[in-house]
């Protein structure tokens, strides 16, 4: 008898609507790509048009579909508020990152 394994909760809120982590992978390296050219962020609310335009081309390519600008723009700012809540953790006492694990570490002696 095969089970299926559960997806988690995570998996479930972040990867909806056919998104992957590949995905997710994809429209990150994107970005940082093109703040590396100087398609950087102007304004914390709003991206770079055509560092977004770029991302979401390579990243519906890559995926072979087509999702509305405003799915993208969603997603950007679920990743923004992932990004920060990491930040967050990692800047209180007895938190680190493992480099080797890519896992955040808590001390119990802090």
């Amino acid at each position: 008898m095969v089970t299926s394994k559960k997806p988690s909760l995570q998996a479930k809120y972040f990867y909806e609507r056919g998104w992957t982590k590949e995905q997710d992978v994809a429209f990150i390296n994107v970005l940082a790509w093109q703040a590396e050219l100087g398609r950087k962020q102007i304004n914390p609310h709003r991206p770079n048009e055509i560092a977004l335009d770029n991302a979401c081309s390579a990243v519906d390519v890559y995926a072979d579909t087509s999702k509305p600008r405003d799915f993208y723009l969603s997603k950007l700012d679920i990743l923004r508020q992932r990004y920060t809540t990491f930040r967050r953790i990692l800047d209180e006492a007895g938190f680190t990152w493992n480099e080797t694990t890519n896992r955040v570490l808590a001390s119990k002696y802090s």
